[in-house]
């Protein structure tokens, strides 16, 4: 295995970085690869930083070159023609139609005007977001004080993404169950479609995420709202508003956004936490440190491990040539842990002074909805430190689901002492 041989390369007991690179190239869903990614970021890094994965794909994990990736117009955002939602199958499948719409998969002019009009919806509605969030995320530690543990992805995370986004739309929370199956639907846009009776289920599952969303729609049009759904309705850039079918798919982007990571970037930074005990001890201390400890927690061990691009021309990276409508993948986590970029950037440290995490990605294609998930990640520290003494970590290994490009644990189990 190619990645065998280049992580022996950094222990001194292969011939050579050239004899290193060549063998099996990595499988994006190797289990080894999935628990622990980081040794084979690191070997990627000094031996092959435009790696060619089994699938095909050209693998970036250097922070210069993911960093570049994102501000060169040669990478375009909309999925190779060859793809299940290539814009060419929109009229066969409702994925296809779906992506034809929404903000990772558009490119300009198109991406310029729906991106000012989500951007300018969601700052109108998050700046009231501050007051509110300390009180959802103590009001669902509350139940789990007594009994002096807690699941914190079922019983914590996921609930408080759901209650939050939930509230910013103006969704009642007695959908969440639904809505929750439909988001993870709705994720299958961003990998591979496994079969085509899943692409069937898929299709089923947007329509009726569509479906319920226009209800929703309609019903801002005749009463009006004071909701995330009301302000994209409202909003203007360049002269136009959201088309019907724009306004539903980024509805269904923002929720399905919204919660899908919010409960793994709490538990990756808890596990951070436990590894580093004297961080974990200066946050009982000074829970107020909450912001500081989540924004180094989403960069030490981010829940979206890389996202792709698509070469809309011949290009050349790092020496490597890759052709027209080859993959590119950027990968995120790698680019966060490059010593070049960062100071001994496997260490979990919060008072870190460099900038440049590529977590949220930058420029014109950053995520919109990444001050959201540092606000929530930051509300259930602050909660948890300040409401509990002693959190540990159960014993026992910790298992990662099998998602493409994901890092979410399967679940995280925690004990403490109330305060």
């Amino acid at each position: 295995m190619v990645l065998r041989r280049l992580l022996s390369t950094l222990r001194g007991d292969a011939p050579s970085p050239t004899q290193a690179a060549v063998g099996s190239p990595l499988d994006l869903l190797d289990p080894v690869f999935l628990e622990n990614p980081y040794p084979t970021y690191a070997a990627l890094r000094v031996h092959d930083p435009v790696h060619r994965t089994r699938s095909g794909a050209w693998f970036l994990t250097r922070h210069a070159d993911v960093a570049a990736a994102f501000g060169d117009r040669r990478l375009g955002n909309a999925p190779a023609p060859t793809a299940v939602i290539a814009r060419r199958n929109r009229d066969r499948f409702v994925c296809a139609d779906v992506a034809a719409n929404i903000l990772p998969f558009l490119d300009k002019p198109e991406h310029g005007a729906v991106r000012r009009i989500v951007a300018g919806a969601l700052r109108a509605r998050l700046g009231r977001l501050d007051l509110e969030l300390p009180q959802l995320a103590g009001s669902l530690l509350e139940p789990c004080l007594e009994r002096r543990s807690m699941e914190v992805m079922s019983e914590f995370g996921r609930p408080l993404s759901v209650a939050v986004i939930s509230l910013i739309m103006g969704l009642p929370i007695e959908d969440a169950a639904r809505l929750d199956a439909w988001s993870d639907a709705f994720f299958h846009l961003f990998a591979p479609m496994p079969s085509e009776a899943a692409r069937v289920r898929v299709d089923q599952d947007l329509a009726e995420f569509r479906d319920y969303l226009r209800q929703h729609a309609a019903a801002r049009r005749r009463a009006g709202g004071d909701d995330l759904i009301s302000e994209l309705m409202q909003t203007e850039a360049e002269g136009r508003i959201l088309s019907e079918p724009e306004l539903l798919d980024a509805c269904m982007l923002i929720y399905a956004d919204g919660i899908e990571n919010i409960d793994a970037a709490i538990a990756n930074t808890l596990l951070a936490l436990g590894g580093h005990p004297e961080e974990q001890r200066r946050l009982e201390r000074e829970p107020e440190r909450a912001r500081a400890v989540a924004q180094e927690g989403i960069r030490f061990d981010t829940p979206g491990q890389f996202i792709a691009r698509i070469a809309r021309e011949d290009l050349v990276i790092a020496g490597r040539s890759i052709p027209q409508g080859g993959v590119v993948l950027l990968a995120l986590a790698a680019a966060n842990r490059d010593p070049v970029a960062f100071e001994k950037p496997d260490r979990f440290a919060p008072d870190r002074s460099e900038g440049g995490a590529l977590t949220f990605g930058q420029g014109r294609h950053g995520c919109l909805g990444a001050n959201l998930v540092r606000l929530q990640v930051a509300a259930a520290l602050q909660a948890l430190f300040t409401r509990t003494r002693r959190l540990a970590i159960d014993d026992g290994p910790v298992r990662y689901k099998a998602r493409v490009g994901h890092r979410w644990p399967e679940r995280l189990h925690i004990r403490f002492e109330p305060t």
